[in-house]
């Protein structure tokens, strides 16, 4: 994961330094990138998948609101407050993580992670979520709002698929997500008389090498 941090101000300069310090801590954290107030927004929004901006929330909704696309593809934004005290999930709270995200960096610099979406808050687990968390991309993203209302409104969802989804049904889920043995790789969510269908993600791996070694160390 690829987080940039941006700060206006020398009071959130350090805070953002603070932070940098223990994310990169995380194994899930690729790099960690402070800006501070000269910054090409346009390049981060591309390159990023968190930015954190240490200011006031209206402040980064002008900055990024010519640059929102599409909940599916646009990085997950959050805000700070300068004295760390809250976290605030702002923009792709879903498939961006920004939900996730703002739990795990509360938790790290001991802030009150502040979550407005209508899943989360009620202790439920979107579809867009479900996808976000487990590499799948949703093949009909116009239905994501369907289920995510069936879902609050108490309907449950089965998974359909050849692969033994019940793993990853954990005990947030269970209250909405039932696995049925059936089908091919592509899942296929049924609720409320509708049918998603969910492609798994290829994930690659490689092991690296340095110059100048005749063996593994």
């Amino acid at each position: 994961m690829i987080v940039t941090i941006l700060t206006l101000t020398e009071r959130a300069r350090r805070l953002a330094g603070e932070m940098r310090e223990k994310l990169l801590r995380d194994p899930t954290i690729i790099s960690v990138e402070v800006i501070h107030r000269n910054m090409d927004l346009g390049k981060v929004f591309a390159e990023s998948d968190i930015i954190v901006g240490i200011m006031a929330a209206g402040i980064m909704v002008r900055k990024i609101a010519p640059l929102i696309n599409n909940k599916l593809s646009d990085p997950g934004v959050l805000v700070v407050d300068e004295k760390g005290s809250n976290v605030i999930s702002l923009l792709s709270g879903h498939a961006g993580g920004a939900n996730d995200f703002a739990i795990k960096l509360a938790g790290l610099i001991g802030a009150n992670p502040v979550i407005t979406t209508s899943t989360d808050v009620n202790g439920l687990v979107g579809i867009d979520i479900f996808a976000a968390r487990y590499f799948y991309r949703i093949l009909d993203p116009h239905l994501i709002r369907h289920f995510n209302s069936s879902i609050i409104q108490g309907h449950r969802v089965e998974l359909h698929s050849s692969r033994d989804l019940e793993a990853l049904i954990d005990d947030d889920m269970r209250r909405t997500y039932t696995y049925v043995p059936e089908g091919d790789e592509v899942v296929r969510a049924h609720c409320n008389s509708r049918v998603m269908r969910l492609a798994p993600l290829k994930l690659s791996m490689g092991i690296g090498t340095r110059r100048g070694l005749d063996q593994i160390e």
